[in-house]
């Protein structure tokens, strides 16, 4: 039985490796969010503008455009969306690029899934 936390809520998963995409799917399922994914920046981007999301969980090191271009995005174009970041590198992230106002938490690979359900259950009951 799915827990609540998800409670139904919509999020985008967008990694570029299909072993970790698949298992976050698999975990956000189980919370019970509905699961969107893709595997670069540049279909985040154009699932950002086509469907509306409760959150999004970003890899930083994308395809096409990066983490860094869709949180740009988002501030300058797109809704206000809660971001949870995932990176291989934290001490290298641009903390300058990393615009808090969406970027609500920041989680380093390799994770530990209740580190991912605990970000993803603030980010989509922040509102």
């Amino acid at each position: 039985m799915a827990d609540p936390g998800g409670d139904g809520r919509k999020v985008l998963v967008v990694e570029d490796d299909r072993g970790i995409r698949d298992l976050l799917i698999a975990l956000l399922r189980l919370e019970g969010y509905v699961v969107d994914s893709v595997t670069d920046g540049e279909e985040a981007i154009t699932a950002i503008d086509s469907s509306p999301y409760d959150a999004i969980l970003l890899d930083l090191m994308l395809p096409r455009a990066n983490g860094y271009d869709v949180i740009d995005h988002i501030v300058t174009k797109g809704p206000r969306i809660p971001i949870v970041l995932a990176t291989a590198a934290e001490k290298s992230i641009e903390r300058d690029r990393v615009n808090r106002l969406v970027v609500v938490s920041i989680i380093e690979k390799p994770f530990e899934l209740s580190d991912v359900r605990d970000a993803m259950f603030n980010a989509t009951h922040r509102r």
